[in-house]
């Protein structure tokens, strides 16, 4: 049986952001913003698992700042700031086998929940594209909770193993 949503969630489920002096709301993906990342999200996927350790590496240092902001004090040189946050994941996708596929998955993940065309999403400075780039994730946190968690837990077919 389905679960039933408050209608609410979903009229507010969004965040507006100021991008070069234009407004940009993200929208939770619809079911057709979900059949649009599929092919991005099986990039971003394969590059998590071809990566595992060091983007493992990136996480544990801005996790320091997520406790932060979770309310638990951080001590001020456990802070990471917006610059450090940006030269980490610059230097995680840099050290990736195909850089260029990974950008664009991103891209084409951040254009599913948004007005704007992949190649304006590219052109964006980097602290503009993490912004955006977290917006998305907390907009659609549910879908990626709901629909990813548990295909990371299956085990892989045959076909993927080779």
């Amino acid at each position: 049986m389905a679960k039933k949503i408050n209608e609410s969630e979903i009229l507010f489920a969004q965040e507006e952001l100021k991008i070069d002096g234009k407004n940009i709301v993200v929208h939770p993906y619809s079911w057709a913003g979900a059949i649009q990342v599929a092919k991005p999200l099986s990039i971003i996927m394969k590059t998590v698992v071809e990566n595992v350790n060091a983007l493992d590496e990136v996480l544990k240092v801005l996790q320091k700042e997520n406790t932060k902001e979770n309310g638990e004090e951080t001590a001020e040189a456990e802070k990471v700031s917006l610059s450090q946050k940006l030269m980490l994941i610059a230097g995680f996708i840099d050290g990736v086998k195909n850089p260029e596929e990974l950008i664009q998955a991103i891209s084409e993940l951040v254009s599913a929940s948004t007005a704007m065309s992949v190649e304006a999403i590219k052109a964006l400075m980097m602290d503009d594209m993490y912004n955006l780039s977290k917006a998305v994730y907390d907009v659609n946190k549910s879908f990626f909770d709901k629909r990813l968690a548990p295909m990371m837990k299956k085990k892989p077919s045959v076909k993927q193993r080779k």
